[in-house]
């Protein structure tokens, strides 16, 4: 056995502490170790203290991400692969009978929170976080929301978001950023947690999701931002020093509440940054933003890699991540669905029933192979906003939200015709420049197949009913978007 990986195992005795960090629509040059033009000192130090990964995928959109990320399945497994996310006041949600990572910590004796973002479903209370395996939640039901107010809009529909558990707190919230009164929780959590106890915090921040709107005044904050002259993303680099603030607390807290050295941690983003395309695409108050995935194409909502290669990287404390690991970087390709596998095994259990993911640390041990083949998304069709890598081929289907490279407040438009579809030699191109479709369509034809494969497969479960049902209405609800069908 590799001697790494032996000592993985015979610290798994004694479950680590997890901690899984997902960032809502982070782009990948959104943190200064990717070469953003603003710092981020404490995510820097987690990331290069830790074991980083410069092949991870998710998918287009956090819906679908979320999913995988908590069922290690492919989205298009559970019904979940739709880009347009899981909307409020419709019935689409995780199939309860499909075991959540949760569910499965929580058998083991973990204490399990989440707080922040859930969008996986809200129709009934059996789809939220407290009917599937979190002993508490403190945050939102829906995909997004207004930074101070705590509303989000279903086009003509605003209501009011925001839950301890079970209850709406208005009162508690309003007027307050989301992104303090979730990092007060969190610490909150810490500090009553009972050490002899295993710890799960799924820590699901809104930030730095539209819309652009900036934290309260801090002095240190708005030095590290004044040198950018473009108002939004100004105001975007400082939502992100508020996030690094926010993160660097927290883990000075688990530090001194006496966990941190059995600490096995994930910093993840749900899908490439959301970047200025222009009139009518993500530019609405609820939608706009100004992340950057440069030099990579496209982004968030596109199959590009701008969309689906995420920053991603294991971190740890001395008793659940070796030493080996940490300052290391891995070209292994790996998906979102390969996190709760990771996890899982660590507390040396194995992911219960179905699963599309691998051990991180087989892989990169090279005790199991990476991802040859992965449908980086698969639309009920193989036309429509598709795509799959194998090995060093990545086919691109036609009818992508939008294309081009983007800088914030600047738009290049330099990018190949994909109108009707690409290959790339993603290894070889990874900007995604050169288009081989003329010149091997035999492999075009390969891999389109390979989706209709996917799609014709059992395992394959067509998008779930997004239509919105008038009684999940926040009119029906004294104004609050919440669940209807109990």
């Amino acid at each position: 056995m590799n001697p790494v990986f032996f000592a993985i195992a015979a610290l798994a005795a004694t479950p680590p502490n997890i901690l899984l960090i997902c960032i809502d629509d982070l782009g990948y040059t959104d943190v200064s170790f990717q070469g953003a033009e603003f710092v981020t000192p404490n995510i820097d130090a987690l990331a290069l203290g830790g074991l980083r990964f410069e092949q991870f995928y998710v998918q287009p959109s956090c819906t679908p991400t979320r999913a995988a990320l908590l069922t290690g399945r492919y989205p298009f497994r559970t019904g979940l692969q739709t880009l347009n996310t899981i909307r409020p006041a419709t019935h689409e949600h995780i199939p309860t009978d499909v075991t959540i990572l949760p569910e499965a910590l929580k058998k083991l004796g973990f204490a399990t929170h989440i707080v922040g973002k859930w969008h996986m479903g809200s129709a009934s209370w059996n789809y939220t976080p407290t009917a599937r395996g979190f002993d508490t939640h403190y945050g939102f039901l829906q995909g997004g929301q207004d930074y101070y107010n705590h509303n989000i809009s279903n086009g003509q529909y605003v209501g009011f978001d925001f839950f301890r558990n079970r209850d709406y707190i208005l009162p508690e919230v309003l007027g307050k950023y989301s992104l303090d009164v979730l990092k007060e929780q969190t610490i909150s959590i810490i500090r009553t947690h009972d050490a002899s106890t295993p710890l799960f915090m799924y820590l699901s921040f809104q930030t730095v999701h539209a819309p652009i709107q900036a934290p309260p005044a801090n002095a240190e904050a708005e030095a590290r931002c004044s040198h950018i002259e473009y108002q939004l993303r100004r105001d975007y680099c400082l939502k992100m020093q508020a996030l690094d603030f926010a993160l660097g607390e927290i883990m000075t807290e688990y530090k001194a509440a006496g966990l941190l050295e059995n600490i096995l941690g994930v910093f993840l983003i749900d899908n490439g940054g959301q970047v200025e395309v222009g009139s009518g695409i993500f530019d609405t108050f609820y939608t706009r933003s100004s992340g950057s995935n440069f030099p990579y194409r496209g982004g968030k909502a596109t199959c590009f890699e701008g969309g689906v290669r995420g920053v991603g990287f294991l971190f740890g404390g001395e008793q659940a991540f070796p030493a080996n690991y940490q300052g290391q970087t891995s070209n292994k390709v790996l998906h979102v669905v390969d996190i709760p596998v990771t996890l899982l095994n660590a507390a040396n259990i194995s992911f219960p029933g179905r699963v599309d993911g691998f051990d991180m640390f087989k892989v990169v041990d090279g005790v199991i192979d990476d991802h040859y083949e992965i449908p980086l998304n698969i639309m009920g069709n193989a036309t429509g906003n598709s795509a799959i890598r194998m090995g060093d081929m990545k086919y691109i289907s036609p009818d992508q939200a939008y294309d081009g490279y983007f800088l914030p407040g600047i738009t290049v438009i330099n990018a190949t015709d994909c109108t009707n579809g690409c290959l790339f030699n993603i290894t070889a191109d990874p900007f995604e420049n050169n288009d081989l479709s003329a010149q091997y369509p035999g492999v075009v034809s390969m891999m389109k197949a390979k989706l209709q494969v996917y799609i014709n497969s059992p395992n394959f479960m067509p998008e779930q009913n997004a239509d919105v049902d008038p009684l999940g209405l926040p009119s029906e609800h004294d104004g609050v978007w919440m669940p209807w069908l109990d």
